[in-house]
């Protein structure tokens, strides 16, 4: 089954200290969203589209002249809900996936997982020691999820829950094109995470995914995001090659690159 794939790359990066763009910030060996595109091109997507901003429209320019993009310019960065509103007119599978732009070292794993979904409503979490800067999953205590809250509008028992989201998703495309979000008065945006908030419908048709690895899903929006998700990229190569029966000697010093997966 052959569905549309939205990759979110428009936000302004006010976070991260670079000239460049998050996005195109050299990782490993390549740009970041690179490494999100090189794996989703690994999937049977009909359509990838990258939703777009000021800084970054022109520098996808070439991947869509090579075929392999459609853009979708997002005017202002009004958050994320707005984000998947500005290319959904282009969506024409019956299903649609959504990624953030900013994790380079997803696996085809949970892309495959998240493929097979067959409900309305999916969404990937995780457990994650240190889940400052991610919005968190908010269970009852029969672990019945029932709310995602933003980060930034947690209250302050809320901080120490681990349960993130990761940030990718699939949607029955007629269900998202007749949902309405509302604004977010505090910051004047619209976030995708509206879709679960406290008391919300959509709550119970939705299936979580949890991945075991966070480090899979880390995603970068600071530098500090950045040294992070590097060292994690190494330790992983290293353990494939562990897990194929490779013996390393003072393995902290090894840094192995390009392996696919």
């Amino acid at each position: 089954m052959a569905i549309d794939c939205i990759v979110l790359a428009g936000g302004i990066s006010s976070r991260f200290p670079s000239p460049l763009p998050k996005v195109f910030y050299p990782f490993i060996d390549k740009p970041i969203i690179n490494h999100i595109l090189d794996l989703l091109y690994q999937r049977d997507f009909k359509k990838i589209i990258v939703v777009t901003g000021k800084r970054t429209h022109a520098l996808f320019a070439p991947y869509e002249e090579a075929g392999l993009i459609q853009r979708a310019f997002q005017v202002e960065p009004l958050g994320t809900w707005d984000a998947v509103m500005t290319a959904l007119p282009l969506v024409e599978s019956p299903h649609c996936f959504i990624i953030n732009g900013d994790m380079p070292l997803i696996e085809i794993s949970t892309l495959q997982k998240v493929f097979d979904s067959q409900a309305d409503f999916t969404l990937v979490s995780t457990l994650h020691p240190n889940p400052i800067g991610y919005g968190r999953l908010i269970r009852n205590q029969k672990q019945q999820v029932e709310a995602l809250i933003e980060d930034k509008h947690l209250e302050d028992h809320q901080y120490f829950f681990k349960e993130i989201n990761a940030g990718i998703y699939k949607f029955k495309t007629t269900r998202l094109k007749n949902i309405a979000i509302k604004k977010q008065t505090s910051t004047n945006e619209w976030y995708l995470t509206g879709l679960w908030e406290k008391g919300s419908p959509y709550l119970s048709e939705t299936k979580v995914i949890v991945e075991k690895d966070y480090r899979t899903l880390t995603g970068i929006n600071s530098w500090q995001d950045f040294e992070m998700a590097e060292f994690l990229y190494y330790q992983l190569q290293r353990e494939r090659f562990v897990k194929q029966g490779a013996l390393l000697k003072n393995a902290h010093t090894i840094y192995i690159q390009g392996v696919a997966q």
